[in-house]
């Protein structure tokens, strides 16, 4: 199989700055192999969505070239442009109607846009092209058991899932199968256990988390009972990828958009099963009848919010709404509104926040973020700067504590000087949703400190006490202020 991210320069490295190619590239413009240089290294250094004008100007240079046309589909499948990486998969797969990679990516493209019953039928086919030992093997394997869950068809889910654990142990995507298969079949612990190593397999994916969050709120709260779904014509709004695209800030993110969105134009959410239901009480009416999937790639949700775009209705839209928050701002009581601790979980939120308030006047709480990060545009900030700024800080401040909010306790010790508070020493975790007590004392704090993370800018978001937010800066190597609701997500 092919990827994007595996194409090289012509000596077989990949070039580290794109300059020098657009310049010769401005020169001859019909350059081939300039372009694809150009396109692997914007790909390298900036992701699929930048690199995308570069591999549709081979695509073009290219027309009768299958793997043009294949590179350009990965890149564009990669950026959620579903549909738009369906027309350049299926011309790679004229050109070349062996090609398994072909076949994978549009059954993959399917499975996103609704249509499992068709993805089966694709991945079918490549199957049948790779060797079963083979690598691709695996990645079929696992797509397939996806596509066979979606269709309800979970015995035959179980059976690949199994066969293409054997072959990869470690795969997220075919333990998140057999997770729901378990579901399915009445089995619950099964269940645990098969989301619980998927989480291990990639701590970061959203899925797994909420399907094992659920399974355990389930055992001991109820959610409300959804609101009857809305009735009149092109009002229906649905999200039934919510719980899939990131963990628990992704999808306050998620949901707090989508929510403003509704109301904001006359229209009735709909979303399936996810935390909120049992944390904050949210009744929106479940998923009815499918509709045309929309990712926020294909319109701009953001500027319909204001007014300054079309109102898209009637359709299922996916994405993670990680967008500068000055077009929230206008909203910021109806967002905080929506994330009020419901019945069940009021009581252990203000005993949350009592305990950490008999500690002292100030309440100073840092995120620092550990376990899924590293990588890319999710760095880790240096212990270092936190501690840089709370020295110079801590004088000042009203008989001060400070709270560490962390998927690393161990840190701790770097911070002894300050006596910090965790998690376990404010009471037992809530099973399921371990991490709600280091969110509510981000959301509780005097003063804030966050890491490049949207679990704690989710949090800064509805922190109503903070009279000081910090957020590491990358350039400056240091924290700085920032205002929650002026500000981009992610750095």
């Amino acid at each position: 199989m092919t990827d994007p991210g595996r194409l090289c320069a012509q000596d077989g490295r990949p070039y580290r700055d794109a300059t020098p190619l657009r310049a010769a590239l401005a020169l001859d413009p019909g350059r081939v192999e300039g372009w694809s240089a150009l396109a692997m290294t914007i790909h390298a250094a900036q992701g699929p969505t930048a690199s995308a004008a570069a591999f549709r100007r081979v695509a073009r240079l290219l027309p009768e070239t299958a793997s043009a046309h294949l590179n350009l589909g990965n890149v564009l499948f990669d950026s959620g442009c579903w549909l738009n990486a369906e027309t350049s998969l299926r011309q790679a797969l004229a050109l070349d109607p062996v090609r398994a990679y072909a076949l994978f990516q549009l059954g993959r493209v399917a499975r996103r846009t609704g249509r499992a019953d068709a993805a089966c039928r694709l991945l079918d086919r490549a199957a049948r092209l790779e060797p079963p030992t083979s690598p691709a093997a695996a990645d079929i394997g696992a797509e397939t058991a996806l596509a066979l869950r979606d269709c309800d068809r979970w015995q035959d889910a179980t059976r690949h899932g199994r066969r293409t654990a054997a072959l990869v142990p470690d795969r997220y995507d075919v333990h998140l199968a057999l997770g729901a298969a378990a579901e399915a079949e009445g089995s619950p612990a099964a269940a645990l256990s098969a989301y619980e190593r998927a989480i291990r397999c990639h701590p970061g994916f959203g899925e797994a988390f909420t399907r094992r969050a659920l399974l355990h709120l389930q055992q001991s709260w109820k959610a409300p009972t959804p609101r009857p779904a809305a009735r009149g014509a092109g009002r229906r709004l649905a999200a039934t990828e919510l719980g899939c695209n990131g963990r628990f800030g992704n999808q306050l993110l998620q949901y707090g958009f989508l929510r403003l969105y509704a109301a904001r134009h006359d229209l009735e959410l709909e979303v399936p099963e996810w935390v909120g239901r049992y944390l904050y009480d949210c009744d929106d009416p479940l998923p009815g009848a499918p509709l045309p999937r929309v990712s926020e790639d294909d319109h701009d949700f953001f500027a319909s919010l204001s007014g300054a775009a079309p109102v898209r209705a009637e359709c299922d839209v996916t994405g993670y709404f990680c967008r500068h928050t000055a077009a929230l701002a206008p909203y910021r009581t109806e967002f905080r509104r929506l994330f009020t601790p419901g019945r069940y979980l009021w009581p252990r939120a203000d005993a949350i926040e009592h305990r950490l308030r008999a500690q002292g006047r100030t309440v100073v709480a840092l995120h620092l973020r550990r376990g899924d990060y590293g990588w890319g545009r999710f760095w880790i900030a240096p212990e270092l700067w936190y501690l840089t700024w709370l020295e110079r800080l801590w004088a000042d401040l009203d008989s001060p504590v400070l709270y560490l909010a962390t998927d690393a306790p161990e840190l701790a010790g770097a911070f002894a000087p300050f006596s910090p508070i965790l998690a376990t020493d404010l009471g037992k975790p809530l099973a399921g949703a371990e991490f709600f007590t280091d969110f509510h004392a981000l959301c509780v704090a005097d003063v804030l400190a966050i890491s490049n993370s949207t679990f704690s800018f989710a949090a800064g978001l509805l922190n109503r006490t903070a009279r000081r937010f910090v957020r590491p800066d990358r350039q400056r190597r240091m924290l700085v202020p920032y205002d929650p609701w002026d500000a981009e997500v992610l750095l």
